[in-house]
């Protein structure tokens, strides 16, 4: 029966291992990772769907990534990496890394999903490429998947080491280009003691929220917010919105 299955997709798993230059032992898990929950219903697929490999998969990227800015950056504080983290393993940053593959290609959607877009849809293209590097640690072992997120990471480590010291500023200049206004952050929740307390901020725009950080200062959780936004701006942008379109938004300065 597997092998009955897997010949129906052949075409579609070479190709994601060709992508990943990679030979998987067992390809079933290949499959699994690419099977959206719709199609899993849909079909009653034996093989089941991606979502425990994304669960599996979030843990194995949170951990390389740690690691990955522990020793990249031996002065950097909790603080610095905790922002850097956030960005990294975000919705936006990891749908960018499977568009950079072209995963939405190779998914398996229900027809519901299908017509409404899921192919390019940022939640399900993160969720996916977690799915996809689950089974490729389980597969492979732990150190196939952390050269793996070394090379497909490389560059935007450094680039995020850059845009995260200058979060704020950077984004404000990017909304003030197109909007001529300004983001609206806001504490949305303080915990701790006094002296050990720690800060959750949003930023909005047009009442969407742009990005979320935590730090231990109202200015550190901002920046986190802020990096996080810098790319969910661009997609922002992308749906074509104008000055017009503001309507008297509140905004605020930084």
């Amino acid at each position: 029966m597997n092998d009955d299955v897997l010949a129906q997709h052949t075409e579609k798993l070479q190709e994601l291992e060709a992508l990943l230059d990679v030979t998987y032992r067992e390809r079933m898990l290949l499959l699994q990772a690419i099977t959206h929950d719709s199609f899993f219903k849909e079909h009653n697929a034996s093989w089941g769907s991606n979502e425990r490999l994304e669960f599996l998969g979030d843990s194995v990227i949170g951990l390389l990534v740690s690691h990955l800015l522990y020793t990249r950056y031996p002065d950097f504080t909790e603080g610095s990496m905790a922002q850097m983290k956030a960005y990294l393993v975000s919705t936006e940053f990891l749908a960018e890394k499977a568009k950079e593959i072209n995963l939405g290609k190779y998914l398996l959607l229900g027809k519901g999903e299908e017509q409404s877009g899921g192919r390019e849809r940022h939640s399900l293209l993160a969720d996916a490429y977690e799915a996809l590097i689950g089974s490729l640690y389980l597969d492979q072992g732990i150190g196939t998947v952390e050269r793996y997120i070394l090379t497909s990471f490389e560059s935007s480590v450094e680039e995020v080491n850059i845009n995260r010291k200058n979060s704020k500023s950077l984004l404000q200049e990017h909304i003030q280009k197109h909007f001529k206004c300004l983001p609206l952050y806001t504490v949305i929740k303080e915990e701790g003691p006094p002296h050990q307390k720690t800060f959750h901020v949003r930023v909005y725009f047009k009442g969407e929220i742009l990005g979320e950080g935590s730090g231990t200062s109202k200015k550190e959780a901002e920046k986190e917010a802020a990096l996080v936004a810098l790319n969910h701006f661009e997609h922002f942008l992308s749906r074509g919105l104008t000055q017009g379109e503001l309507n008297g938004k509140e905004t605020e300065q930084i």
